[in-house]
């Protein structure tokens, strides 16, 4: 199934089940809060209910006491202060009666009762207050005991009933708003945990998937570079699934062409190279004495000869090449000095560099060895070594160096006295059919393989190939390989 995803709609889903979840986290959470919300508002009437029942207590209790103690004469100016207290009582009555009016009519009825008491209190308060002459004693008792006493024992029983309410209230409030509380905590930890679990696992799961798909694109690509069967196509549709069908397709037209190309060298080899081998062998037929030749047919054979072995040279160094970079060849390593494979490479040049005076010159180090195909890399130092002949003028020297350019590298260079390579042709002297001037291949008879073929010999060990050179100040070829060290 999401093999068939686009790898965008993966990316969205990996965004959007976090955020879903996330959504949904923070709406139960906003409801948290809005019970929070709720049960703080209740809990604050709740306290502003206790604190004015007790202010309105304290109130009436100080009017009381100020209309007696003005009766009896023991303060005078009481007049202010008791107005005070009697109408400030009235007014937390009255706002009482607003805070019940709406959400509880129990309450607001004791409320309405408080306040028939209280208005009935400060009549009675104000009669103590007014009391004058010699019977005030006897007025102020019976106001007292008829009037005031029972009033504030209702007052009082009012209150501790409005105040036992309140306080279950204020204790229920207390305890939802810890348990909210409680539970926002424990909510906000379990969400921000169960979001990062499956933000992980939804990632790891895609990962796993995507990695996979890209890990047996990566395995094809690799069977495909050693020339190995590929792995089945992908399913799906997303764009892995696409790019490896295409690889496939590409794979599959890549290894035709080689195929067709393998016919095609196989044609060269049988149908051209066999022919031409029986010409030359009738061309050597026709130079013994027997056949009489002119002088002037002797040297028409002779061209011929040359001319034949030319393109016969060529056919092999092609079929070689092909050979050498298709990786259908091994090579037989066995261990070797460098000073080995030079002096077999000089004997080889010799004579082609004593006809054109040229000088040979090679180290002597005898110690530093490789583990190399031997015929391989003689092949490659006389290539070079005899393109260094073929471009140096006469009375020069090419000099065959080596040296260790750390404990694990070897460098091999061959060096000449020529006329040196232009920088605009030093990055393609190693293509196939590669000249540094049209009239290269036709003054030296050369086919523009020979670089090629050093090429994929050394890479073909590992190594590295490559040229130094100045126009009119020679040149130097090289190649580096590893060092075989003794254990």
């Amino acid at each position: 199934m999401l093999g068939n995803l686009k790898l965008t709609q993966k990316g969205l889903l990996i965004i959007s089940v976090p955020l879903l979840l996330q959504i949904s986290f923070f709406t139960l959470y906003g409801d948290l809060l809005s019970q929070t919300e709720f049960l703080t508002r209740k809990e604050h009437r709740e306290k502003n209910v206790i604190g004015r029942t007790n202010w309105i207590t304290s109130l009436i209790l100080a009017s009381n006491l100020m209309a007696l103690a003005k009766a009896g004469n023991y303060v005078s100016d009481v007049d202010k202060s008791l107005e005070y207290c009697l109408s400030a009582s009235m007014q937390n009555l009255r706002e009482l009666a607003e805070v019940f009016a709406v959400t509880d009519t129990v309450q607001l009825a004791t409320v309405d009762e408080a306040t028939t008491v209280t208005e009935a209190l400060i009549k009675s308060t104000a009669a103590v207050a007014a009391c004058t002459g010699s019977d005030t004693t006897a007025k102020t008792k019976t106001l007292v005991e008829h009037s005031i006493q029972p009033g504030l024992l209702k007052l009082f029983e009012l209150r501790h009933k409005l105040l036992e309410a309140e306080s279950r209230r204020y204790k229920i409030g207390i305890d939802s708003v810890a348990a909210i509380r409680k539970k926002k905590r424990e909510f906000l930890t379990v969400g921000i945990v169960l979001d990062i679990l499956i933000a992980v696992f939804i990632f790891w799961i895609f990962t796993q998937e995507i990695t996979g798909r890209l890990g047996v694109l990566a395995k094809n690509n690799q069977a495909f570079a050693d020339r190995k069967e590929l792995s089945a196509p992908l399913s799906g549709s997303d764009e892995v699934a696409q790019l490896d069908k295409s690889f496939h397709e590409m794979a599959a037209r890549i290894r035709e062409a080689e195929s067709r190309k393998q016919e095609y060298m196989q044609m060269i080899s049988h149908d051209m190279r066999t022919p031409l081998t029986s010409v030359m062998c009738s061309l050597e037929l026709l130079s013994i004495p027997d056949y009489n030749l002119s002088e002037s047919g002797k040297r028409q054979l002779v061209k011929a000869e040359k001319e034949l072995g030319r393109v016969l040279t060529m056919i092999n160094e092609i079929l070689e090449i092909e050979r050498l970079e298709s990786g259908s060849f091994s090579l037989h390593k066995e261990i070797v000095s460098i000073h080995s494979l030079v002096s077999t490479a000089l004997q080889s040049v010799e004579p082609v560099a004593a006809e054109a005076g040229i000088k040979l010159t090679s180290a002597v180090d005898e110690t530093i060895e490789v583990f190399v195909d031997v015929d391989k890399l003689v092949r490659v130092l006389i290539n070079l070594t005899a393109n260094a002949v073929k471009f140096s003028p006469p009375d020069t020297t090419v000099a065959i160096e080596w040296f260790a350019k750390d404990k694990k590298t070897v460098r091999v260079q061959v060096k000449d006295q020529g006329r040196g390579i232009p920088p605009e042709f030093l990055g393609t002297v190693f293509e196939r059919f590669k000249q540094v001037q049209v009239s290269d291949g036709v003054a030296h008879k050369g086919s523009g393989l020979g670089l090629s073929i050093c090429k994929a010999i050394v890479e073909a060990h590992g190594g590295t190939i490559g040229v130094e050179s100045q126009a009119g100040r020679g040149s130097t070829f090289w190649f580096d390989l590893a060092i075989e060290v003794e254990d």
